[in-house]
């Protein structure tokens, strides 16, 4: 039975290669063919034809191997970059002399993670947006970083695609982002900085002498609404979350003048709200503080 090891560096173990497998014969008195170029990874594979030949590695790069009819072949499979010079004890010496050979190694460098670009800002709300950027190739996520202007601290957000939408931003508002590619290589230094500013809350419409009050703010969620120089007709009442999920929503119909009354929003809610009322048309909005 014919015995293979295969050696990577100078641990020799029985193992399967998937690389390639470059031949060198070893017969009286030469190895062939005596200079050898492989990649890194690949497999050198010692095939003997006559005689014994103890295959010393000048740099120890692997440890003695002796080719002859019990040990027919051995595999070396180097990972690094360099130039490996050896000899046949029997036949040669180092330096080149005699029956000796050398296997110069290269390894391909990484594919690199491009940085991303194209970065954008659309769909910019009170409270959201959504950046946008172009695909980096062979990107498996991306990794989006925002803050307010001047802060200190980014906020991260993970994304397996080109664009990621940011919740819960504060209104009339300016924030810097960046964005960086992970590849299976690696990841990319992240893009220059960008920035986007999200709009103003909107008071009253054009047109509209509508007036409100709102009391106490901040408050637990129970609050009184103070309303003046309404018009006759559909008044709506809605309150939105930070996220733009409606919490409480109330349609009457009013007549000219003014509006007294006490909200209570569901339990549970806590943080910045917003107040829209629309009364003919025409609406005013505020910011609710929940504690």
């Amino acid at each position: 039975m014919k015995y293979i090891c295969t050696l990577i560096l100078s641990l020799c173990i029985t193992t399967f290669s998937y690389a390639t497998i470059h031949i060198v014969t070893a017969g009286c008195c030469a190895y062939t063919p005596s200079e050898l170029e492989v990649s890194c990874g690949d497999t050198v594979r010692f095939q003997w034809l006559d005689h014994t030949h103890p295959t010393v590695s000048e740099t120890a790069a692997w440890s003695t191997f002796t080719l002859d009819e019990p040990t027919p072949e051995f595999d070396v499979v180097l990972s690094d970059e360099g130039t490996y010079a050896y000899y046949c004890s029997n036949h040669g010496a180092p330096g080149g002399i005699g029956m000796s050979g050398t296997i110069t190694v290269t390894c391909a460098p990484p594919p690199s993670c491009d940085i991303p670009t194209g970065l954008n800002a659309v769909n910019i709300t009170t409270t959201t947006a959504k950046i946008l950027w172009t695909a980096v190739p062979g990107a498996t996520q991306y990794l989006l970083q925002y803050r307010k202007l001047g802060a200190l601290g980014w906020k991260p957000k993970q994304a397996f695609g080109p664009s990621k939408k940011i919740n819960k931003l504060k209104p009339n508002t300016t924030y810097e982002y960046e964005v960086q590619a992970v590849c299976p290589s690696g990841s990319s230094e992240f893009s220059a900085i960008s920035t986007f500013t999200t709009l103003p809350m909107r008071m009253g419409d054009a047109g509209s002498d509508m007036l409100m009050d709102i009391y106490p703010n901040p408050n637990s969620g129970e609050f009184t609404l103070n309303l003046a120089n309404l018009e006759a007709g559909e008044l709506s009442i809605r309150v939105y979350d930070i996220d733009g999920k409606e919490v409480y929503h109330e349609t009457m119909q009013v007549t000219a003048g003014t509006l007294t009354k006490k909200i209570i929003l569901p339990a549970g809610y806590k943080g910045l709200e917003y107040i829209v009322i629309s009364n003919n048309g025409h609406t005013a909005t505020r910011t609710i503080s929940v504690q």
